[in-house]
């Protein structure tokens, strides 16, 4: 409007868009694992690609097999979420390629087969692959409760271009944007991704993995190698198939090739060939384990180049022996880390078995006296049974044992005692407990989840609270002062005294069989030690 009472209008559109440009060079002749991490405008290869010397193949786990490229075909069409090989030949290869972002208010579903799938985070930004949830039908479960029921592993498969390995990712990775991934799915599955993902509770009610032992085997040759294979030993695992296994992933595109694995044919669950096979703990002394591992490569003629850790074993508590079941050679496994022979032979398939034999070890009984009333305790023993029901149910007949863990409360007929862990335990009168184990000597790594947790003293002795314990996130360790000044845990703790909180200050000591509340901010590990 003027002065003079003249007035005019107009009006202006402004379009919001939610797009994202995704650009990179990728070197020349070397195979990478990529995937799609927005919805293309124009989903086809050549318009995200360009037209230059590559070829982009996908894993199909419904196509029959071909004798050269297994079950890889030439996609059509690329969505978000899609995981793909891509090799540039004669000339790097830049792209650049628009695309639509992904709602991430809702669950984005990726549908898997049986069989291998080739998947990537659906988002551009990275997703905790514990945090995503298998859909079955009309039921949904957090992905270790699904491992569990055996609809698909635990363990996402990426590539790493440079030493030409697989490399495994556990419940505890992040899937970054852009870097595909292969995951083995035994039903035909959704994977939601999004803000509902990572329900707590289920079947994953032990907080710590403990493990007896874990052996990491690698493999080297000339122009490739498998470098994570384990074998070991956990109170959550069982003879034959388990959440800690993790099938041997297929090959890749690469022409060279070696491949580690257990070969488990007799399982009556999900039965095929292991890059991890973990087994539940040996109870008596004498007990011996023995798995049969073998190791096929294309590179006749070349040195293979066997190579494990022998510094962190127990050999105080387990002898390993390997042994070339095609020479009948022996290896102390204690007394070399590597071992290498000559690929011979048209299949150059080497066959191996490592035997591990429990050695006596001192178990010890340690009793506590508990007040009438709630008890918040903690306990200075590693049980090789976990069970409460087992460890409490004779002292404490009428049990009244609660474990909490990810808000969720687990009743004494599903709680497990560890050390480094705390639980609430409620007696009319005193009451005398005895728990039978080891004591222990070692870190205590105790997983933390965003909000309230219960921890304890796993040692005989106070342990102060101060620098001398770590908190770990993202596979970068902190100390307790840097992790509170960066908001990942309050440097505060409380204690229960029969009647009301006490707060725990830095440098205060956490006694023995004391339980204690902390609030961690995100997913973290509190790294326990002397």
């Amino acid at each position: 409007a003027d002065s003079l009472g003249g007035t005019s209008s107009v009006t202006v559109t402004v379009t919001v868009n939610n797009t994202a440009t995704i650009s990179g060079t990728m070197p020349k002749l070397k195979w990478f694992l990529m995937s799609v991490p927005v919805q293309p405008t124009d989903t086809s290869p050549t318009a995200m690609f360009g037209s230059g010397s590559y070829k982009i193949y996908r894993w199909d786990p419904t196509a029959p097999d071909d004798p050269y490229l297994d079950k890889y075909k030439a996609p059509s069409s690329l969505d978000a979420g899609y995981a793909f090989w891509i090799k540039a030949y004669y000339n790097d290869l830049t792209y650049s390629y628009n695309g639509t972002l992904i709602d991430t208010t809702q669950n984005y579903t990726i549908a898997l087969k049986a069989g291998w799938n080739q998947i990537g985070a659906p988002f551009n930004r990275e997703f905790p692959w514990g945090q995503v949830q298998v859909k079955d039908g009309a039921n949904t479960y957090d992905l270790t409760t699904a491992a569990n029921m055996g609809l698909i592993s635990t363990t996402a498969y990426s590539y790493d271009s440079d030493a030409n390995s697989w490399v495994q990712n556990d419940t505890s990775a992040n899937i970054q944007a852009g870097v595909g991934y292969d995951v083995r799915a035994y039903s035909d599955v959704e994977l939601l991704f999004g803000p509902g993902a990572g329900m707590p509770g289920g079947l994953a009610k032990r907080v710590r993995t403990v493990y007896d032992y874990k052996l990491r085997i690698s493999a080297r040759t000339k122009n490739s190698a498998d470098l994570d294979n384990y074998l070991g030993a956990a109170n959550n695992a069982n003879a034959e198939y388990d959440a800690l296994d993790a099938e041997e992933p297929p090959k890749s595109l690469n022409e060279k090739y070696i491949s580690v694995y257990f070969q488990n044919d007799n399982w009556t669950r999900n039965a095929g060939r292991y890059a991890n096979d973990f087994r539940a703990p040996a109870r008596n002394t004498g007990n011996t384990e023995a798995w049969t591992l073998n190791v096929v490569t294309n590179e006749i003629g070349e040195t293979v180049t066997l190579t494990w850790d022998s510094a962190s074993l127990p050999f105080d508590r387990f002898s390993f022996t390997l042994i070339n079941l095609d020479t009948g050679g022996r290896i102390n496994m204690a007394q070399q880390n590597i071992y290498t022979y000559t690929a011979a032979g048209a299949a150059a398939v080497n066959h191996f078995k490592i035997e591990v034999v429990k050695l006596q070890v001192m178990q010890v009984t340690k009793t506590y006296t508990m007040k009438p009333g709630w008890n918040l305790i903690g306990v200075p023993i590693e049980p090789e049974v976990t069970s409460a029901l087992t460890q409490l149910g004779d002292d404490l007949p009428l049990l009244n044992v609660y474990q909490y863990f990810d808000r969720q409360f687990y009743a004494a007929d599903a709680a497990d005692i560890q050390a480094g862990l705390g639980y609430w335990v409620y007696v009319a009168e005193n009451t005398e407990i005895d728990l039978v184990g080891m004591t222990v000597s070692d870190e205590v790594r105790v997983p933390l989840k965003e909000g309230w947790n219960l921890i304890g003293n796993p040692y005989e002795g106070p342990l102060v609270w101060g620098d001398n314990l770590e908190v770990e996130v993202d596979d970068i360790a902190l100390v307790l002062s840097e992790a509170a000044k960066q908001g990942l845990i309050g440097s505060e703790m409380y204690e229960f005294d029969g009647v009301g909180y006490k707060r725990v200050n830095t440098g205060d000591a956490l006694q023995p069989w004391r339980g204690y509340i902390i609030k961690a901010k995100k997913d973290c590990v509190l790294i326990l030690k002397k």
